[in-house]
């Protein structure tokens, strides 16, 4: 679901089944900013599929 979610958003996170992980790789290039960001869009969507809000489930990506 949060692969989903963070989709939706713009941000193409990397998955896998077992175990269960999101990868997030990041570089030299990724600012402080980016990061911020993208912690508090993953906070944001922990919080719509905890509250219910989350209609589908997304997608894996395998990298």
């Amino acid at each position: 679901m949060l692969i989903g979610v963070m989709l939706e958003k713009g941000w193409i996170l990397l998955g896998n089944h077992e175990p269960p992980l999101i990868n997030m790789p990041l570089d030299a290039a990724t600012t402080d900013e980016m990061v911020d960001l993208l912690l508090s869009e993953l906070a944001d969507g922990c919080e719509q599929i905890r509250s219910g809000k989350v209609q589908s489930k997304g997608t894996l990506r395998y990298g």
